[in-house]
């Protein structure tokens, strides 16, 4: 017989079954019940029945063949439109491929060095290229700072210019590598005056501090970051040997735009307020922002 020890509120189920919260009622606990289904069905715990397991999605009726009923239901569908699924709309600031975004005047862009090892279409970027091979290998190539894993959660991954440049892209679809005119369009946001923004080297007053991380900043620097852009010194791997160099001293970003056969590119010191612009060698390896593709 049954008898309360304290361990369940229902304690009148028959010998054989047992209470079920979900179901509020007693169920079987008989192992023939959970072995009589068939072929193409299973145990359901939860509804405490033989459910059709689906194999395909071709199998409209669920009966375990892709037959005639299957393709007539299709037919009896055709012409049918489909429910729309929603998606949220992206808001910058969403992340984007584990990368944090941020807004500023109206570029959004990644607030994170970009830290693939993937084009877009999914074919991998060569990586674990000795000293050597780096200087000379004019195809797409990537590193992380020191070959060291480890570096790369806080300062993504340093990519030469053949990769930058290369028509299967680094961004994710959506988002590009800025322009030099885009550089340009941020660091005015900023607060530098367009004749600043034209000219070569070192430019303008606080708007390299204004994109530096700050030293309250999980990642930080001896910026002010009131942009959010949270640029970090991770250093850049050297054209003509290959070796890593500046780490915590520099921070240098990639733009797409070509000039003769150099690339233009910024660069941020820590013992500088202004941002940096000239042309440098390809066979750089530099880090790399994304900028949001806008609409036309």
């Amino acid at each position: 017989s049954n008898f309360d020890d304290g361990s369940c509120d229902y304690c009148f189920c028959l010998e054989g079954t047992q209470w079920s919260d979900s179901l509020q009622g007693c169920v079987s606990t008989a192992p023939p019940l959970m072995d009589a289904c068939g072929a193409g069905t299973y145990w359901d715990e939860e509804s405490q029945a033989c459910l059709t397991t689906v194999t395909c999605a071709e199998d409209l009726n669920t009966d375990g063949i892709v037959g005639i009923a299957d393709l007539l239901q299709l037919l009896s569908m055709f012409g049918t439109p489909c429910d729309e699924v929603e998606t949220s709309e992206f808001t910058c600031g969403d992340p984007v491929n584990y990368h944090q975004t941020v807004l500023i005047g109206e570029q959004c862009w990644f607030a994170e060095n970009l830290r693939t090892e993937l084009y877009r279409n999914g074919d991998s970027i060569a990586t674990g290229l000795s000293d050597t091979e780096w200087v000379l290998s004019n195809q797409g190539a990537q590193a992380a700072y020191d070959d060291d894993l480890a570096n790369i959660e806080e300062c993504g991954r340093l990519y030469n210019w053949y990769a930058v440049s290369d028509l299967r892209s680094l961004c994710p679809s959506g988002w590009h590598i800025p322009s030099d005119d885009e550089f340009k369009t941020l660091e005015m946001e900023l607060g530098m005056s367009a004749s600043e923004a034209n000219s070569a080297f070192w430019r303008g007053d606080d708007e390299g501090e204004k994109i530096k991380s700050s030293a309250s900043d999980i990642y930080s620097w001896n910026g002010s970051n009131a942009s959010g852009f949270s640029a970090l010194g991770c250093g850049f791997r050297y054209f003509n040997n290959g070796q890593f160099m500046e780490a915590d001293v520099t921070g240098r970003f990639w733009t797409s735009t070509a000039v003769s056969n150099s690339s233009w590119y910024r660069n941020l010191e820590s013992n500088q307020s202004g941002i940096y612009r000239a042309n440098i060698n390809r066979k750089y390896g530099l880090s790399v922002r994304c900028l949001k593709d806008t609409e036309e």
